[in-house]
């Protein structure tokens, strides 16, 4: 009997301990946060100039043909515009019409598209009669609604990577299109790297750099560097931008709800410009946050703890 027992003892000392269930914290802690916003959009080209008359009239000579490369400024056709006296003569005859000349310039350099006008064709004011396209090009990518937040300021330029393509180069003029402002290109229904895009950042590729249309082009976004601030995990925040709520853990374990004021985040860690102080502890995993994958999926993930997860030390 008691050697029954002694084996039963000894078999229940190899049993593992049983696993902590106690949810895991995180310290409020001093470091920098870089707002690099990675993207990835498409070179395209940058939208045709629509070439009009400025005079009602008739065409009288044609200077320019389909096809034909230009400059901004470059002659393409002169419009005869005739217009009859008002005000007799003396003698109470009517003077001769008054004919004048005026040439249509080429509003932008590149190539003349759907440029078929012919002598003797009579134009209005504002008709089109073709259009150039610029032998220059853009960056487009989709940005969602969480990656605009991101952008606490407005930046002017982005660095774009084209695989396999020329070195990093900076893409100017950069702005962000909302759906609208009718821009072609626009990004409704676009998908972006995190969800559905709501905008699209555009930049300028400079002349002197050599792309094609439909390039595949990774843009990244300087959103400014905080250094010194104090930083949270963004799994510990309810919400990810101007204000958020954490779970602040008393000296006594006391769990209390905080409002903090927020600022750059690079999506996995987030600054906390005020509510708490250095060193201060929170619910790492914050309730009524975004679904979280499971801490204990990855040994190698930074969150997985082995306390947590149950595993039992050699």
């Amino acid at each position: 009997m008691g050697e029954h027992a002694g084996a039963a003892t000894e078999a229940g000392g190899d049993l593992p301990p049983t696993a902590s269930m106690e949810e895991p914290l995180v310290a409020a802690t001093v470091g920098t946060v870089r707002n690099d916003l990675a993207l990835t959009g498409q070179v395209m080209p940058d939208e045709p100039v629509t070439v009009r008359s400025t005079q009602a009239g008739t065409i009288s000579r044609v200077l320019a043909s389909e096809g034909q490369a230009v400059s901004a400024g470059t002659e393409l056709y002169v419009v005869r515009v005739e217009t009859e006296a008002t005000q007799p003569n003396e003698d109470g005859s009517m003077p001769a019409p008054t004919v004048r000349f005026f040439t249509i310039a080429a509003p932008a350099a590149g190539v003349l598209t759907g440029f078929e006008v012919l002598p003797n064709q009579e134009v209005q004011v504002g008709a089109e009669t073709g259009s150039v396209q610029p032998a220059t090009f853009h960056v487009d990518a989709p940005l969602t609604a969480q990656e605009q937040y991101r952008l606490t300021t407005q930046p002017t330029d982005a660095q774009v990577q084209i695989p396999g393509g020329p070195a990093p180069f900076t893409c100017t003029g950069l702005q962000v299109l909302q759906p609208s402002t009718g821009a072609s290109g626009g990004a409704t229904g676009v998908e972006g790297a995190t969800g559905v895009s709501t905008a699209t950042a555009r930049c300028q590729v400079p002349a002197e750099v050599r792309v094609f249309s439909g390039l595949a082009a990774d843009m990244t976004i300087g959103g400014g560097v905080a250094e010194n601030v104090l930083t949270l995990p963004t799994t510990a925040v309810l919400g990810s931008a101007d204000t958020g709520r954490v779970v602040r853990i008393g000296a006594d374990g006391a769990q209390e709800e905080v409002q903090v004021e927020l600022g750059l985040t690079d999506g996995q860690t987030i600054e906390i410009r005020s509510g708490l102080a250095d060193g201060e502890q929170v619910l790492q995993f914050v309730p009524g946050g975004e679904p979280l994958d499971d801490p204990c999926a990855d040994p190698m993930a930074p969150t997985y703890d082995p306390m947590l997860c149950g595993e039992v030390a050699p």
